[in-house]
């Protein structure tokens, strides 16, 4: 049979070491990366101009500049997603996603912050499924 059923199964969208990038104006972390926050519940996010890259620090508590990193579950087998609702950051700093897109997250041992090189995405052609 040449026809490939598709599949809603949304399970697959976790899997890999990232972070997306939204149209909706979100960081979703990929349970692999979230994992290497250790499980932070609060982040602080940066922006670097000239490389047009973000950066976010991770926290132990909750400051006047933190973003909540929340947990969204699903029933059934689905893996939780965790997401950062950063719409005034992203608007403050013009960048304004037109589709969503995955980026492999570094560390940055200078400044202590996991970075999101925003002119990087990972080609759709290696994203896991």
């Amino acid at each position: 049979m040449e026809f490939e059923k598709f599949s809603k199964d949304l399970r697959k969208l976790s899997r890999g070491f990232f972070v997306s990038v939204s149209k909706q104006l979100n960081l979703t972390l990929s349970n692999e990366f979230y994992e290497k926050l250790d499980n932070a519940e609060f982040v602080e996010l940066f922006y670097a101009r000239t490389k047009k890259s973000i950066g976010l620090k991770v926290l132990g508590e909750k400051t006047d500049d933190s973003y909540h990193i929340r947990v969204q579950t699903f029933k059934g087998e689905r893996s939780p997603m965790h997401i950062i609702s950063a719409g005034a950051f992203f608007r403050h700093y013009g960048i304004i996603p037109t589709k969503t897109r995955r980026f492999a997250p570094s560390w940055d041992e200078n400044e202590k912050l996991w970075v999101i090189k925003l002119d990087e995405p990972i080609p759709e052609s290696e994203i896991k499924n």
